[in-house]
């Protein structure tokens, strides 16, 4: 009885390990739908007047190269964005309230949003909510359309995007109009409000030479904030538990191996064991991407390595040291979930096949003795 006790809680282990698995897949998702995209960070924040002139100097260029002529840098593809704590955002047809983040953001919202494409940059009324505001404010998440009070100002929900961090997001053209007009601007600093930029990393083209290309059309130092190596370290971690159960089983068909006496058996377990690399390569081959600044030209250039090694050092310091956004909040949270997830999936699949396999070899010795 006790045999069946622990096979038992071995499959309860296993099947535990195997939802941290997926637990672990979905955060990495999270981190890794913005793989196009590359993500800065501005030491000298802007101002709202700051962000639309580059808009507009960007519309300019986009212009000059739809007509044929020759430009030395962009178009780009971007986001500039920021945000404030602590706005009171308010839906007056329903008497409700909220202790809102205010992310304020001038150009494509789908950088920032995945599958977000509104609002434009002309719509002056528009803004977007996440769901814990459609929640709080509209009592359902059906909101688009439905108005939405910050301070003086009213607004249309153009779109409710993921999330449950009470956001309302609201492009700048809207803000700087009221601005303008002398409206009540809720007490916010409209000096400095705006110090990330997330760009669309074109087609081979690396993370460093659209850093280059952004700095000399617009003279606007950035700092690479390197989501990438979050990717990767979460990317590695997600995949420790199909990585252990691969290697164990690799293991086993050794043990298998060794335990042959006949060439035919030998024969069997190697081609297995054969069969079971390929697949594993296979798999990597599809799951890993490694990014060009991780190769070297030469693999005897020790020089790479540590600089390399000082890059990433620099760019966790600098992860580490920024203010950080809901936004960044939730990108560090699924890479800790990632990480956490993964290596407690490896743990407990490991366990529970140590259990089985111990259980097994304690019955064969059993069954040896009871057969002397």
């Amino acid at each position: 009885m006790k045999k069946y006790k622990i096979y038992s809680m071995s499959a309860g282990i296993a099947l535990l390990g195997f939802f941290l698995c997926y637990l672990s897949a979905a955060a990495w998702g999270s981190i890794a739908w913005g793989r196009g995209n590359a993500l800065f960070y501005l030491e000298s924040p802007l101002s709202v007047e700051g962000a639309l002139s580059v808009a507009a100097q960007n519309k300019e260029i986009a212009n000059r190269a739809n007509q044929g002529q020759e430009v030395q840098e962009g178009p780009f593809q971007f986001c500039l964005w920021g945000q404030e704590e602590d706005a009171v955002a308010s839906n007056e047809n329903l008497s409700r309230s909220l202790q809102a983040s205010l992310i304020f953001f001038c150009g494509s919202p789908e950088l920032l949003f995945e599958g977000c494409r509104v609002p434009l940059m002309g719509d002056s009324q528009g803004c977007l909510i996440d769901e814990k505001a459609a929640w709080e404010l509209c009592g359902s998440l059906q909101a688009v359309g439905k108005e939405v009070t910050f301070g003086n100002n009213k607004f249309l929900v153009r779109d409710v995007v993921p999330g449950q961090k009470g956001v309302l997001a609201l492009p700048v053209s809207r803000i700087f109009q009221v601005k303008d007009v002398g409206q009540d601007d809720a007490g916010m600093d409209m000096d400095a409000i705006i110090n990330r930029v997330t760009l669309k990393k074109p087609a081979g083209q690396s993370i460093q030479e659209l850093e280059a290309a952004w700095v000399n059309s617009y003279q606007m130092p950035v700092e690479v904030l390197d989501l990438e190596l979050l990717r990767g370290v979460g990317g590695f971690c997600a995949l420790l538990a199909p990585l252990a159960l691969c290697v164990l089983f690799c293991a086993y068909l050794f043990c298998l191996y060794r335990g042959q006496d006949a060439v035919a058996g030998k024969a069997a377990m190697a081609g297995a064991f054969l069969a079971m690399a390929v697949l594993l390569l296979a798999f990597l081959k599809d799951k890993v991407k490694i990014p060009d600044e991780y190769i070297p030209t030469r693999w005897s250039e020790f020089s790479f390595w540590e600089s390399l090694w000082e890059r990433k050092v620099d760019a966790v310091e600098l992860l580490l040291r920024i203010p950080k956004s809901n936004l960044d909040n939730g990108w560090m949270d699924c890479f800790f979930h990632t990480c956490a997830y993964g290596v407690l999936a490896a743990v407990c699949l490991v366990v529970a096949v140590i259990l089985a396999g111990s259980q097994r070899t304690r019955g064969d010795k059993k069954k040896g003795q009871d057969g002397a």
